[in-house]
């Protein structure tokens, strides 16, 4: 919640890696792993791309505010009409800053049914799937969290 993975994240996308090629042994080399912000290296790379953005109670709500900010500032500045904000610029505000697209999933750890401040506008269309704890997360627990996405119905909130 206060970002400590966030701060670490160098540590775990090392990690990453090594289970990676611990798991996957050579096939792992057709498997790019990217920790948001830091965007792809290329394009039209032929690798299968997983990214993970790790965000902390500083990315929730609080860039909703910044979204409004900067909206606000370029009304004033005459380069937006009020009429032109709508979801596109809101969202195209979220890609610049996160670079990549909304969730399809977030893991929240914990028994408390709370988002925590995590933004309602990126989570809208996202699957919610909690975990008891972080601690001592192993690869059957994680593998069991995504077979349990695998077999969600989603319906897009119908």
């Amino acid at each position: 919640m206060h970002g400590d993975i966030k701060r670490n994240s160098t540590t775990l996308h090392n990690a990453l890696l090594k289970k990676k090629q611990e798991l996957l042994g050579a096939e792992g080399n057709s498997y790019e792993i990217y920790l948001a912000p830091v965007s792809p290296k290329s394009k039209g790379s032929t690798n299968k791309q997983i990214i993970v953005n790790i965000m902390s109670l500083d990315d929730g709500r609080q860039t909703l505010v910044q979204a409004a900010q900067h909206l606000c500032k370029q009304v004033l500045q005459r380069q937006t009409k009020v009429e032109d904000i709508d979801y596109s610029l809101i969202d195209k505000f979220y890609q610049a800053k996160y670079g990549c697209p909304d969730p399809d999933l977030i893991v929240k750890f914990g028994k408390i049914d709370s988002l925590l401040g995590f933004s309602p506008w990126q989570s809208q269309f996202s699957e919610i799937l909690s975990l008891p704890t972080h601690v001592d997360l192993d690869y059957k627990c994680y593998l069991g969290l995504l077979v349990r996405y695998a077999n969600s119905q989603q319906r897009c909130g119908k």
